[in-house]
């Protein structure tokens, strides 16, 4: 047996996370020292995968150039929907990255839609990652068009899940319209559709907007069924921070319970985006802890100090490469969310 086969076993013994990536890094590069193209690129694929939903978008990115450039040398010895597949998630994680330009993550979209078109799919996955791309950017007139042409244009074989669909609509809603969003996710919290990452994320996004309409009890039952979903996986950074956002105004030793598990996590990423959402909630919770926070078990470096800083020094990057103030908003309209949260309810 080849010593590559012998590491993608080991590989494969493990559970996800940076272990696994390690071997299967180390395998890939033995399949391209023999030349093994095709299982190369299948190894790759794999991997891929497995970092996408780790949250380590970066390595993903190199993976996938090299598969795409592969596939573009011979489309014909590659199936082009698995690669068309993985591409969707590509488009959304480069957004997560500011030293990838604004002009960078629009050349990447186009060529998206140009092959898209050019293979005969729908362009619902394109118009919900543009939608997307321009909402983070706080961009909302655009935002609002791109999801009415993803709203009108039919699914088909590259669409996304139909958990993951519905997820889409209820994020929308819920800026809007909490009554809409709940009715929407009812198929969702009752188990009719789920996927990977759906509804364990969409429990967290209803978080603070049900405890704003002064839900409390409804918020709690989210929680406390939410993040036991959640709790023992990699790369939901983003719905962890909910979470912390939420247990601040109502559980704040729960908080930090949570903060402490998964700093660990936070602090590895490099996708800037999800680091910028764990920090904002981990330095809103030591304004509200104060003193206790240096009982915690962290890293001696991780003071509010610390945090405030990192916060504002990420917002900046994007804010830069987005040619706005987006991310400066994102910090205000938290901290305005969590103070009208603290009006609904006592904490505990």
């Amino acid at each position: 047996m080849m010593d590559y086969q012998k590491l993608l076993r080991q590989a494969a013994s493990l559970p996800d996370g940076d272990a696994k990536l390690t071997l299967m890094e180390e395998a890939i590069r033995m399949l391209d020292s023999l030349q093994e193209v095709d299982n190369a690129f299948y190894e790759r694929m794999n991997y891929i995968n497995i970092a996408v939903f780790l949250g380590r978008g970066e390595k993903a990115i190199v993976a996938f150039a090299w598969c795409l450039a592969q596939y573009d040398k011979e489309p014909g010895r590659f199936v082009s929907h698995n690669i068309m597949w993985t591409y969707k998630w590509i488009a959304e994680h480069i957004q997560r990255f500011p030293q990838i330009s604004v002009e960078k993550v629009e050349e990447t979209l186009a060529d998206l839609k140009r092959r898209y078109q050019e293979l005969g799919y729908k362009l619902r996955p394109y118009y919900w990652q543009k939608r997307k791309f321009a909402f983070e950017r706080g961009d909302l007139e655009e935002a609002e068009k791109y999801f009415q042409l993803w709203m009108e244009e039919p699914r088909d074989r590259m669409s996304d899940c139909r958990a993951c669909e519905r997820d889409h609509q209820v994020s929308y809603y819920l800026e809007k319209d909490l009554h809409r969003a709940e009715d929407l996710a009812k198929s969702l919290f009752q188990g009719w559709e789920g996927c990977r990452t759906v509804p364990s994320t969409t429990y967290a996004d209803f978080l603070l907007p049900t405890l704003q309409a002064g839900k409390v009890e409804l918020a709690w039952q989210y929680y406390q069924t939410g993040y036991p979903l959640i709790r023992g996986e990699k790369g939901f950074i983003p719905s962890v921070a909910k979470h912390i956002q939420f247990l601040t105004v109502v559980d704040k030793e729960e908080a930090a319970i949570l903060l402490q598990r998964h700093l660990p996590e936070a602090l590895s990423l490099y996708e800037k985006d999800c680091q910028f959402q764990f920090f904002l909630a981990a330095s809103i919770l030591f304004e509200e802890i104060g003193e206790y926070q240096h009982t915690l078990n962290i890293p001696d470096h991780v003071t509010y100090e610390w945090l405030t800083n990192e916060v504002e020094s990420i917002a900046k990057k994007f804010d830069g490469r987005n040619g706005n103030d987006g991310y400066q908003k994102k910090i205000i309209e938290v901290r305005e969310k969590l103070e009208a949260c603290r009006k609904m309810v006592k904490p505990r």
